[in-house]
């Protein structure tokens, strides 16, 4: 019985180191990105950067992920000028929107709480959070009738 288990556990010992070999993990050179890694990495080393214009300090930043973000491919920080006219022109809009709406935006986030409360305590009725209810839309009617085009 000893026997047995002992080979047994030897066997797990074997299949547990072996796993990791066995898996098939395609070893660096298979792997296209690490080809072009290790490429840069000589480069790297050499003095110059994948086109010959990086310099030794640039290329472990762009190795760890500095990418190229929207911003800078919209034609740099401030973007298309025409977009940020257009950006000026909906804030205004909206926020002369909130400014309108504040006090019917209070009172429908206070009235979504009264709900919430009410529908948690037994002895609301079905009728009164029905009318709590139809209270709510019609705030969120006046809200979003008064919204910008």
């Amino acid at each position: 019985m000893k026997k047995i288990l002992s080979n047994w556990a030897l066997l797990l010992v074997i299949a547990i180191t072996a796993a990791p070999a066995l898996a098939g993990t395609p070893a660096d050179n298979s792997m296209p990105h690490g080809k072009m890694m290790r490429q840069n990495q000589q480069m790297a080393n050499a003095g110059q950067g994948p086109s010959g214009m990086m310099n030794k300090g640039m290329m472990p930043m762009m190795m760890n992920g500095c990418r190229m973000n929207p911003m800078m491919m919209k034609g740099g920080m401030m973007g298309n000028p025409s977009q940020t006219a257009n950006y000026m022109k909906n804030y205004k809009k909206f926020q002369k929107f909130f400014n309108e709406t504040r006090n019917l935006r209070k009172k429908l986030n206070d009235l979504q709480f009264e709900y919430g409360e009410a529908h948690w305590n037994p002895a609301t009725t079905l009728g009164e959070l029905q009318h709590m209810r139809a209270r709510l839309n019609k705030l969120r009617q006046k809200i979003y009738a008064k919204r910008p085009q």
